[in-house]
């Protein structure tokens, strides 16, 4: 997403916030960072494997092995996706 100052905003992924076993006191202390202390409005995606007591906006639990959308979610994916990709692709071509 375009930001004001005419940079881009993108997501910060984080796989898992417990790689490399953090300990008891580390461990919590980076999960409420993320869940308390980033700046407004970033976009963030956190991979968790296991259950915590510290609430986000929004929480998806993946239910299918390897997979993010089931299979009757990919129809309205594309439906929402495919403009979205199609405006990306055609910006550059009506630049040049």
């Amino acid at each position: 997403m375009q930001s004001n100052e005419g940079t881009y905003d993108v997501p910060v992924v984080i796989d898992s916030p417990n790689q490399q076993a953090q300990d008891d006191f580390n461990l919590p202390a980076v999960l409420s960072f993320i869940a308390k202390d980033l700046p407004a409005g970033m976009q963030l995606i956190v991979g968790l494997e296991t259950p915590i007591d510290l609430k986000f906006d929004h929480e998806m639990t993946l239910t299918e092995r390897y997979s993010m959308l089931t299979e009757d979610e990919w129809e309205q994916t594309d439906k929402l996706m495919e403009p979205l990709l199609k405006k990306m692709y055609d910006a550059p071509l009506s630049q040049s």
